[in-house]
C-alpha cells in the first residue's frame, strides 16, 4: 500500500508547469529543426508507465502489446527488495521476463529510501533519502544488485524519481546530496555492466528543473550518464512544454539525450473545461504530447499511465490511464497506438510549421506510402486547408481511428478542416511509384 501511495502522489507533485510561454513563441524558439528532415531513428521510442502489483503481469504485458508501447517503465522499490542485507527480486522476475519475451525495452526506476539506511521518516511517511556515505553505499549496493540481475541492452536504469521536490527528497531538495547519490550509483552499476544505459532521475516540472540540472552538471555528476530525464506535465497545451524542454536541454553545456519518463493528462483536468467530451479530449492531448515529444527529438517518451488508478472521476490521480480501472480501453489507447505505430515504423520524417495559420504538418515516409499528421495548437475556428495530396489516392482519419470522407478543393487537392479541439488528422497517400 505504501508504494501505491507513492505513485499516487508522484503526479500530484508534478502537474503544475512553469509559466507558459506563448505558443507561437515556444514553437519558434524551441524548434529550429522545423522544416528539416531526418531519419525516424532520431524520434522517440514511445512507452507507458505501469504499476506491477496493481494488476497481474499477464494483463500488464497484454495491454502494453495492445497499444504497441515499445518501452515500459516501473519502479523497483529498494525497501521491498532488501531485507537484512539480502535481496529478493521474486516479485519482478516474471514481469521482466515476459516483457523481454514480447520485445519491449524497460526503464527500471530505482527509488525511495530504506528504513535500515535512513536517518528518519519524512512527512510523506517514507524513509528519508540516503545522505551519509554509509547510506549511499547501501543504495549503490542495491542498484548494483538490480543491474547484475537484469543487465542487458533492453534495460535502462533511472536513478531516483523527482529529486527536485521535497515529497521525494525530504526534507527539501538538495542537488549536492542527490548528485553524490547519482554519481556513486552510476559507478556501482558500471562495475557490473559497463555498457549500461543510465539516466538521471526524472525532474518534476516545478522548482526550476533547469537550475537543478545545471547544478548537477557543474558538479560533474552528469559526466557518465546516457541521458537526462524530465516530467513536463502541464494542464494546458502540450506544445507549451517545448519551451520547458528546450530550457532543460540548454541547462547543460554538453548536450545529453533527453528522456521524458512521465507525461500525461488526467481526465479530471479536462472535465473542468468540457464534461461531455472528456475521452475524446484525452485522446487528442495524448496524440499531441507524443507529437510534441517527437518535435523535441526526445530519446524516449513514456505516457503516464497504462491503467487508471481508481474510479473517482474527480480525483486527478485516478484518471491518467489509457485504460480505465476495469481495463476497458479509452479512446486515448487508440490514439497512442495510432501515433506510436506510425513513428516507430517510418523511415524518414519532416516537420513543417505554417506560422500564418498555426498548423504543424508532420510527414512520415514509408516504402510505398506517406503518412501525414496535421494539427493546430491554436483554439478558435477550424483552419481550412487545401492540402497538397491527390484526393483520389488518399485516406483520411482522426487519431481515434474514425474514417473521414475525403473532400476536395477545386484543384483536386484534399480539403482539411483542422481544429484544436478535434485534434490531429492523419492522411495516408500512396507514393507516386505505386499509383
Amino acid at each position: 500500500m505504501l508504494q501505491v501511495l507513492l505513485i499516487f502522489l508522484l503526479i500530484a507533485a508534478a502537474v503544475f508547469g512553469t509559466e507558459a510561454e506563448p505558443l507561437s513563441g515556444a514553437l519558434q524558439q524551441a524548434l529550429p529543426q522545423l522544416g528539416q528532415q531526418g531519419s525516424c531513428k532520431e524520434l522517440p521510442q514511445f512507452g507507458v508507465g505501469i504499476h506491477p502489483r496493481r494488476n497481474p503481469d499477464d494483463i500488464n504485458v497484454g495491454l502494453v502489446s495492445d497499444v504497441d508501447a515499445r518501452m515500459v517503465r516501473f519502479d523497483i522499490s529498494w525497501m521491498e527488495v532488501e531485507r537484512q542485507n539480502h535481496y529478493n527480486f521474486g516479485s519482478y522476475d516474471h514481469l521482466i521476463s515476459k516483457l523481454r519475451e514480447s520485445g519491449r525495452s524497460i526503464v527500471l526506476l530505482l527509488d525511495y529510501g530504506h528504513p535500515d539506511h535512513s536517518d528518519g521518516t519524512g512527512e510523506n511517511g517514507l524513509p528519508l533519502p540516503p545522505r551519509t556515505p554509509e547510506q549511499r553505499a547501501a543504495y549503490s549496493k542495491f542498484v548494483q544488485a538490480v543491474a547484475a540481475r537484469y543487465n542487458g541492452p533492453d534495460i535502462a536504469y533511472e536513478i531516483w524519481n523527482e529529486p527536485n521536490i521535497a515529497w521525494f527528497w525530504a526534507p527539501e531538495p538538495d542537488s549536492t546530496a542527490y548528485g553524490k547519490l547519482l554519481s556513486e550509483a552510476v559507478s556501482a552499476i558500471r562495475e557490473v555492466e559497463p555498457a549500461a544505459t543510465i539516466i538521471s532521475g526524472g525532474l518534476a516540472n516545478m522548482n526550476d528543473p533547469p537550475e537543478f540540472l545545471h547544478e548537477l552538471a557543474q558538479a560533474g555528476t552528469l559526466d557518465r550518464l546516457d541521458g537526462i530525464a524530465l516530467h513536463p506535465y502541464r494542464q494546458d497545451e502540450p506544445e507549451n512544454s517545448l519551451y520547458d524542454i528546450t530550457k532543460f536541454k540548454n541547462a547543460v553545456a554538453e548536450p545529453l539525450p533527453i528522456w521524458i519518463t512521465e507525461w500525461g493528462y488526467s481526465e479530471s483536468w479536462l472535465a473542468k473545461l468540457d464534461t461531455s467530451h472528456v475521452q475524446q479530449r484525452l485522446a487528442v492531448m495524448t496524440a499531441r504530447l507524443m507529437l510534441t515529444a517527437a518535435l523535441a527529438k526526445a530519446k524516449a517518451a513514456l505516457v503516464y499511465e497504462l491503467i487508471d488508478d481508481g474510479t473517482d472521476s474527480k480525483d486527478q490521480e485516478s484518471n491518467f490511464g489509457l485504460y480505465d480501472y476495469d481495463l476497458k480501453p479509452k479512446l486515448a489507447a487508440t490514439a497512442f497506438r495510432t501515433v506510436a505505430e506510425i513513428i516507430s515504423a517510418c523511415s524518414t520524417y519532416e516537420f513543417r510549421l505554417d506560422k500564418t495559420i498555426d498548423v504543424v504538418t508532420a510527414t512520415f515516409h514509408f516504402d510505398d506510402f506517406v503518412s501525414y499528421i496535421v494539427w493546430t495548437y491554436a483554439a478558435g475556428r477550424p483552419r481550412e486547408i487545401c492540402f497538397a495530396a491527390d484526393a483520389r489516392r488518399t485516406q483520411l482519419q482522426d487519431v481515434t481511428g474514425n474514417r473521414i470522407a475525403v473532400q476536395t478543393c477545386a484543384d483536386s487537392r484534399v480539403e482539411l478542416q483542422v481544429s484544436e479541439s478535434a485534434g490531429p488528422l492523419i492522411l495516408q497517400t500512396k507514393n507516386s511509384l505505386f499509383q
